[in-house]
């Protein structure tokens, strides 16, 4: 998105239903509604695509590095899709002495992804926690909803290879 990106009057009104409806919920004088906003878009898409942004940015009248700053401040707002299989890694001070390191260092080799990142497929994403809330189970991570412990490195193959005839 260059310099000259600009909407027509009302880009909302060449969005589907579903798209103005969301931005409708919110009122566009209440600039505390950007993170609210930005969930429900991520909600709608699974991340929070660039044009979305964009919408966000016009509708309250926010500059758009701004919303950018606000988006990559929060862990949980995502400007890529997540693997249908998320992981999350711990690196707490807990779950880091006891391995966590070590644990996201073997997925990222066995999935070829670096913290961060999905794989092209979107099967997996992967990335780091300041903690899970799982500290007597360091080192733990946490696939979709599911917090696993006390794990090393050759229980991360199983779990992936169990993950994977599952299809998530």
């Amino acid at each position: 998105m260059g310099d000259d990106f600009c909407f027509a009057k009302d880009p909302l009104q060449q969005k589907s239903e579903e798209i103005q409806e969301i931005f409708n919920a919110f009122s566009p004088q209440d600039k505390n509604a950007i993170i609210p906003l930005l969930q429900s878009i991520q909600s709608h898409f699974g991340y929070l695509p660039q044009q979305s942004i964009a919408l966000a940015s016009w509708y309250l009248s926010i500059p758009i590095t701004k919303v950018y700053s606000i988006i990559t401040f929060s862990d949980h707002l995502r400007l890529e899709p997540k693997g249908k299989i998320h992981i999350e890694v711990c690196i707490g001070a807990g779950c880091y002495v006891k391995g966590g390191a070590e644990l996201l260092q073997v997925l990222e080799a066995e999935l070829g992804i670096k913290n961060g990142e999905t794989t092209k497929d979107l099967l997996y994403s992967l990335n780091t926690v300041s903690c899970l809330g799982a500290c007597g189970l360091a080192p733990a991570i946490k696939i979709n909803h599911h917090i696993y412990g006390k794990l090393e490195p050759k229980d991360i193959l199983r779990l992936l290879k169990e993950y994977a005839m599952r299809g998530g």
